[in-house]
């Protein structure tokens, strides 16, 4: 390894090295411990140069590292199975890379950003082409994806009150002491917006922006305006653009970390920490093995299942697996503990007397309608014996089911063979309603549990079909007045972005290309005046000296 190049006085980190890179690198290598460390962690000669001087001193140049870390451990946690290690490539070298292109800053250290970006970018030229590639070509989406974000944000600006419009338009920085304007409607969506940006960035840098987004928020750093700035940027693009893409458990946290700081800052402490109460009951009393017992299994074939990155965070539990033995042998089944902000949501919205009856969820996938109503049944009378049926506050019965004609009668048909009473909605003038059958009940240990059966249709259809909330989002935005077919395209499309994701890095979006020729081009034209102006220097040292 090459010593630490930093001349600055504060700088007495030797674990420095090659600089910022490699700094990060080796302080946060459990990132990428077990599924392949990033490339970078292989690069042992980079001759840096002089990296602080990229930033303005130690301080801030920690503070980067320690963020830039926090970026790829929830990238690990929400897509190690999704991505390439170039992408975490990306991520280490983002902040330099927004150094360099932030015209804000000072040109010098613009200059010197660029060039250890460019010393790396050939550091991993050297190691693998392909890798190497794809990192360059996500580095010049973040900065397109943050563009984006902050489009559709000053959209809604036009749409808001003057106070809002000057926060959203950057007019306005400092204390915001309104709790009102914490507290406004969720922002609407526009999916043209998103599926135009899906279609044109390479999906990963929408899964390191939204890794930003969510350190941004979990660890805010902001002032009020800008604070709120960023949560309306996550509700109204990061959340749903990975819902839409199927990254469920990003989306969730990402969701729940916006409505956390909106309740905090219009002081609603109370429900804040009731919501951390209930869920930490939860995760106190349920174990891997109880989620097998409560789908009255043998065992669960556990495909994916995501957790915490930090002792701090709040744990993005979700998982999902194949049920082996027992009345719903062979379904498909989704797990997951709802998070804080959506529990706050819900204490909210039930005037904080009552309690939510689904912060453990189940979701079980049947192939069709028939077999829904069979696994249904069969579930229904064992949880009978074995749960204290409750129902949710909302509901008048604990067992629920809702969906178009045919759906219900099958249903209903079975369950009128028990005497276990259940609360039906026929819906019969929108073919593609919304259709779930679902139970709320108390577990041995009083926790509140909610299992929803649901087809492989049906949840498609909630994702990117007529029933997605997402529309529902953009209808209220465009007063209902909006061309359901093409937004349900859109949303195909988006959703089928997902399939793009290589782990060997090998899938570049062509639409890409010319972004990153512009980006790269400039950070040569920033790295070559770097080197013009060391040249100049030494020129005008060796003058002197003579």
């Amino acid at each position: 390894m090459s010593k630490c190049h930093c001349n600055r006085r504060r700088c007495q980190n030797a674990s420095h090295k090659n600089g910022i890179v490699v700094y990060i690198v080796l302080q946060y290598s459990f990132v990428t411990y077990e599924y392949g460390r990033s490339n970078l962690y292989h690069i042992d000669e980079t001759g840096s140069g002089e990296v602080c001087d990229a930033f303005y001193d130690y301080s801030e140049y920690a503070d980067v590292a320690d963020r830039t870390g926090r970026v790829c451990a929830i990238t690990e946690v929400y897509a190690y199975d999704l991505i390439p290690r170039a992408t975490y490539d990306a991520a280490i070298l983002h902040s330099i890379a927004d150094r360099a292109m932030d015209e804000s800053q000072p040109i010098e250290q613009r200059c010197h950003a660029a060039l250890v970006l460019k010393q790396y970018d050939a550091a991993l030229g050297r190691t693998n082409i392909v890798n190497r590639d794809h990192c360059r070509h996500v580095l010049a989406d973040i900065q397109s994806v943050d563009t984006a974000a902050q489009a559709y944000r000053s959209q809604l600006e036009q749409d808001g009150a003057s106070e809002m419009r000057a926060i959203l338009g950057g007019q306005y920085q400092g204390l915001i002491d309104d709790p009102a304007l914490w507290l406004i409607d969720e922002p609407t969506v526009d999916i043209k917006h998103l599926a135009e940006h899906a279609d044109s960035t390479n999906v990963e840098s929408i899964i390191l922006k939204a890794a930003m987004a969510i350190e941004n928020l979990e660890k805010p750093s902001l002032d009020d305006a800008s604070l709120l700035r960023a949560i309306i940027e996550t509700e109204t693009f990061y959340e749903p653009l990975c819902k839409v893409m199927g990254l469920d458990a990003m989306a969730m946290r990402l969701r729940s970390e916006a409505t956390k700081r909106r309740f905090e800052r219009s002081k609603k402490y109370d429900l804040l920490e009731r919501a951390r109460q209930l869920q930490q009951s939860a995760l106190d009393t349920y174990s891997m093995q109880s989620l097998v017992d409560t789908m009255q299994a043998e065992t669960i074939e556990w495909h994916y299942r995501s957790g915490s990155y930090d002792g701090e965070s709040e744990p993005g539990l979700l998982a999902s697996g194949t049920i082996n033995g027992g009345p719903l042998d062979g379904f498909e089944v989704r797990f997951r503990v709802k998070s804080i902000g959506s529990i706050a949501r819900k204490l909210e919205r039930y005037g904080g007397d009552q309690e939510p009856m689904d912060i453990v969820g189940f979701t079980v996938i049947a192939s069709d309608e028939a077999a829904l109503a069979e696994a249904f049944f069969r579930s229904v009378n064992v949880a009978n014996d074995t749960l204290t049926l409750k129902p949710s506050p909302s509901k008048k019965q604990a067992v629920y089911v809702q969906g178009g004609p045919e759906f219900v009668d099958a249903i209903s048909t079975r369950l009128d063979d028990t005497t276990i009473p259940y609360q039906s909605k026929t819906i019969a003038d929108k073919p593609d309603c919304y259709q779930v059958a679902k139970y709320t009940a108390l577990d041995a240990n009083d926790t509140p549990i909610e299992v929803q059966f649901s087809t492989a249709k049906d949840r498609r259809l909630a994702r990117v079909g007529m029933t997605a909330h997402v529309l529902y989002k953009q209808q209220r935005r465009d007063n209902h007045d909006v061309d359901k077919e093409e937004l349900v395209d859109l949303l195909e499309r988006t959703y089928a972005k997902r399939h793009s994701l290589d782990k060997r890095a090998s899938n570049i979006n062509e639409r890409s290309r010319p972004r990153a020729e512009r980006f790269w081009k400039d950070i040569d034209a920033l790295a070559q005046r770097c080197i013009d102006e060391h040249e100049w220097d030494r020129q005008r040292s060796m003058s002197l000296a003579t």
